[in-house]
């Protein structure tokens, strides 16, 4: 965000070629985690409504925010890719007029709001993207025994 604001940097087409790519694994990557979790729990059998086991709760926690994730970086691809096909024009020093309000934008302006929008999704993926892997250490922090206070509170002691 301080890029567009601060430093007037926007969305380039070689930021574009790299973090498309980038975020194509990230949302196969997560897609595979919430697979994964689904497969575990049903194999395991374990009950994810009892809302004193910790495990369960990391569960739905870590689920629900890979989930998340994928919704987003979904989103920032679905931006890239728009912007990367409307380059030419937004790169051109071509006039929108927008009727109804009688308004002009510049595409410079369009880029500009667009960058702010990516950057801000991007920032909030790596976020989401960090508890994931929060949760996921926890959960197996609790199944290889190394946590002894969450075996304490896993056992309702």
């Amino acid at each position: 965000m301080l890029l567009v604001i601060g430093f007037q940097k926007p969305l380039t087409p070689e930021a574009i070629t790299v973090l498309v790519p980038a975020f194509s694994v990230f949302t196969a990557l997560l897609l595979n985690v919430a697979f994964l979790l689904l497969n575990t729990t049903v194999k395991m059998g374990a009950d994810l409504r009892d809302e004193k086991s910790l495990t369960g709760t990391l569960v739905k926690n870590l689920y629900v925010n890979s989930l998340y994730a994928i919704l987003i970086s979904i989103l920032i691809l679905t931006i890239l890719i728009l912007v990367a096909i409307c380059e030419p024009w937004l790169a051109a020093d071509y006039q929108l007029n927008l009727v109804l309000v009688s308004v002009t934008v510049s595409p410079h302006l369009i880029l500009m709001g667009i960058s702010f929008a990516e950057y801000f999704l991007i920032v909030h993926f790596i976020m989401n993207l960090l508890m994931v892997t929060k949760r996921l250490h926890a959960l197996l922090l609790i199944h290889m025994g190394l946590d002894e206070s969450s075996s304490v509170s896993e056992s309702g002691s």
